[in-house]
């Protein structure tokens, strides 16, 4: 399936800057019918996503939006990384399943075609999931070195190609995928050698040592608010900070970030209306207009719904394409645990989620309900069908769960049987206290 998307998304600014048009489109294979094109930028951490960045395809499979920006910026649409700037008119042609056969033409094309092979930060980046774990500590060190500087070969080789400020990120880029590189080598290792228990402690050890002058070496002076665009920056932003030589001074806004980041996630574990308010005084440090401008917003649009409230409604889909509203569970205790399955220990966590729904699937009081969100449709009924067959699985458009701020996965939340929100950010199915609390919302009057 093609979809012929164009791209023109307007989006809202406090800079007084000249906004330009971006003229994108985009021809994509293997995408389920929502798409959603991510802000890669530091402002991912802090606000909230931005609804035009979601396209749903007409009959017709296309698509007309409208994009300005005053600067340039990273994005991702599947899993290729975009770079994007203001003026642009690009094409492109992605496979939502093989991201190397991209292809690109017009404005920074070559840019993009680059960005086709960019380390995963979450595969520990240069260690890719593990692959290049070799079978001592300074082999494996080595192999990050020498897969960097491939890395910066192939960058070099096209430099006259791309423009200055894309160029310069991408070197930062490769600078924080060894730091983030040698930060991973030790969960990888221990899982790729199979070290015993026994010996954990003492290769830990062996690996800091042995990582210790590297880390030294490439953090030092790498504080740049900039880079904060880059993911896997911002994943090691905390080991720079470390590894700075005495009395380095780190620059306001990247303070200023990181304040923002904290508020976001002391955000994220709030139920209650008045506390979550109160971070508003947290955000009077932050100097940077458009970092406090972001996370205030985030602040307003979280206290919106909040335990006590009642339930926000929405549609959910099983496998053989029935649909169910969420009010249909009114009356009984309502358990909800959303995942996808590209998450990791949203899979580790659901032998013990189908425990707790075959436990409770005779009574008529407390429903568990599994659903899903993710955003291709036949990869998640391949993964029941082959799974776990014989359960009731739920899937959901994630657009339809924007009062919930659903902005990652495992996550549960649990509806009391007057359709009241009594926590957005529930425990998993492993705690202890869980079927307690659910018991208890059964017997209260």
């Amino acid at each position: 399936m093609r979809l012929y998307l164009v791209l023109l998304l307007l989006f809202p600014s406090i800079l007084f800057c000249q906004k330009k048009r971006i003229e994108t489109i985009f021809r994509v294979i293997h995408f389920n019918n929502e798409i959603e094109l991510e802000d890669k930028s530091e402002l991912e951490t802090i606000a909230l996503p931005n609804i035009q960045m979601l396209f749903v395809p007409d009959s017709a499979k296309y698509k007309a939006l409208t994009f300005t920006k005053n600067a340039a910026n990273y994005y991702r649409l599947g899993r290729n990384i975009l770079y994007l700037s203001p003026g642009d008119s690009l094409v492109a042609d992605i496979d939502y399943n093989n991201p190397l056969t991209a292809k690109f033409s017009g404005t920074h094309a070559v840019e993009n075609e680059y960005l086709r092979s960019t380390p995963y930060p979450k595969a520990g980046s240069f260690l890719d999931a593990g692959d290049e774990i070799k079978a001592t500590i300074d082999e494996t060190i080595f192999a990050i070195i020498l897969k960097s500087e491939q890395r910066a070969n192939k960058l070099d080789s096209v430099k006259h190609r791309v423009d200055n400020h894309f160029y310069t990120l991408e070197k930062a880029r490769i600078r924080a995928d060894i730091i983030n590189s040698l930060n991973h080598i030790f969960d990888y290792y221990v899982y790729i050698n199979k070290i015993g228990t026994d010996s954990l402690d003492e290769v830990k050890k062996a690996i800091q040592k042995g990582i210790e002058p590297y880390l030294k070496k490439y953090c030092a002076n790498f504080l740049n608010s900039d880079y904060l665009k880059l993911v896997v920056y911002r994943d090691v932003l905390a080991t720079i900070i470390q590894y700075q030589p005495v009395n380095t001074k780190t620059p306001q806004k990247i303070l200023d970030w990181i304040v923002a980041k904290n508020i976001k996630a002391k955000l994220q574990n709030l139920n209650n209306k008045t506390e979550m308010l109160q971070l508003e005084e947290e955000t009077k440090s932050i100097k940077d207009i458009i970092y406090r401008a972001a996370i205030l917003n985030t602040i307003g649009t979280y206290s919106k719904l909040t335990a006590g409230d009642s339930a926000v409604d929405f549609m959910l889909t099983d496998t053989k394409g029935n649909t169910i509203e969420l009010s249909a569970y009114k009356n009984k205790v309502i358990y909800l645990s959303l995942w996808a399955t590209w998450c990791g220990p949203c899979i580790a966590k659901m032998p013990l989620l189908n425990q707790l729904k075959a436990k409770y699937k005779e009574r008529n009081d407390i429903v568990i309900l599994s659903v899903s969100i993710d955003d291709n449709t036949l990869l998640w009924s391949e993964f029941i069908a082959k799974n776990y067959p014989q359960l009731n699985e739920y899937i959901v458009n994630r657009t339809k769960l924007s009062a919930y701020n659903v902005l990652s996965v495992p996550r549960a939340i649990i509806i009391d049987k007057n359709f009241t929100i009594i926590e957005l950010h529930a425990g998993g199915p492993e705690s202890k206290k869980l079927e307690q609390q659910l018991l208890d919302l059964v017997n209260k009057e």
